[in-house]
């Protein structure tokens, strides 16, 4: 945060009311922060009491049967493509509405193209008033709706001095205060600034530790219902996988080559028996044997 920043945010008491909380420096910016015609109206009593060349409405034109009002100011709430009509309302009082540049003519243009409207609820906007079906209107005796642009913002300041308002905010021509004297006053509360910025740089601390610790069982939560949900996507994925025509036949054939293996191993041990007993024997297989006592031997 700038310096100026902090400045304008520097509260103190306004010992001409007793009122706490106020922001002097910051009061003292907007002071003549002019955007409108409000300041300029209050000091002169009224709209129609203002010079001529800060006159909000400067005359009307006949355009497409509509009284266009012409104004050196920008309209609150008129966009590029807009203009303001002056119209009779129910009170025969003027009435001034917001509608489209091609809005069409008066007249039977105009009837047809709200009928249209009503037929579509409004959803092509024939009649250039708005989708929403409702007139739009501007209160032209409200000096807010009157925008002041930056190079008329001269032209307002000069007709507030002509009336007798300081448009210096007390101290220079600027409307924010001598960069000197804020330089001092800062230098001069420092300590006081440091102090107010470290204990809300603290409390700020302390609020997201707080909040962390309060949410953290909720975000624990989330990651644990997040994996077990993987972890069922990837079982499913396989159980798929493994239901596939290709990894059926692979099991088959794998079953095969083992019943193979294990029928060859058991006819290899079969084999060698028959041999290790024919070695024992030494005789042919099926011959028979005479038992011949030692004594009774040659």
């Amino acid at each position: 945060m700038s310096i100026l920043n902090r400045l304008l945010g520097i509260t103190g008491i306004d010992f001409s009311t007793g009122q706490r909380g106020v922001q002097p420096i910051k009061k003292a910016a907007e002071k003549m922060n002019i955007k409108d015609l409000t300041q300029v109206e209050q000091a002169y009593g009224g709209l129609d009491k203002l010079p001529e060349s800060l006159q909000p409405i400067s005359g009307t034109e006949r355009i497409g049967g509509y009284n266009v009002i012409q104004s050196p100011f920008n309209i609150k709430g008129v966009g590029k493509g807009e203009r303001v009509i002056q119209k009779i309302g129910a009170n025969m009082k003027p009435v001034y509405e917001i509608v489209g540049k091609d809005a069409p003519r008066a007249g039977i243009p105009r009837l047809a193209a709200g009928a249209l409207d009503k037929i579509t609820q409004n959803k092509y906007d024939f009649d250039k008033r708005g989708k929403d079906g409702k007139a739009r209107t501007v209160d032209l005796s409200d000096p807010s709706n009157f925008l002041v642009s930056q190079a008329q913002k001269s032209l307002v300041e000069g007709a507030l001095e002509g009336a007798g308002v300081d448009t210096t905010g007390g101290a220079t021509s600027s409307a924010i205060p001598d960069a000197e004297e804020m330089l001092k006053f800062y230098e001069d509360n420092a300590g006081r600034i440091r102090n107010v910025n470290r204990d809300l740089a603290r409390g700020a601390a302390f609020d997201e530790a707080a909040n962390y610790a309060i949410t953290e069982p909720l975000r624990q939560k989330f990651l644990r219902d997040a994996s077990t949900f993987k972890q069922r996507q990837l079982l499913e994925a396989e159980r798929i996988k493994q239901a596939m025509p290709n990894a059926i036949q692979n099991r088959l054939l794998a079953a095969d080559a083992g019943f193979a293996t294990q029928a060859g191993a058991i006819a290899g041990q079969q084999d060698a028996a028959t041999r290790f007993a024919n070695l024992g024997n030494q005789r042919q297989f099926g011959q028979n044997v005479v038992y011949t006592p030692p004594l009774l031997r040659g």
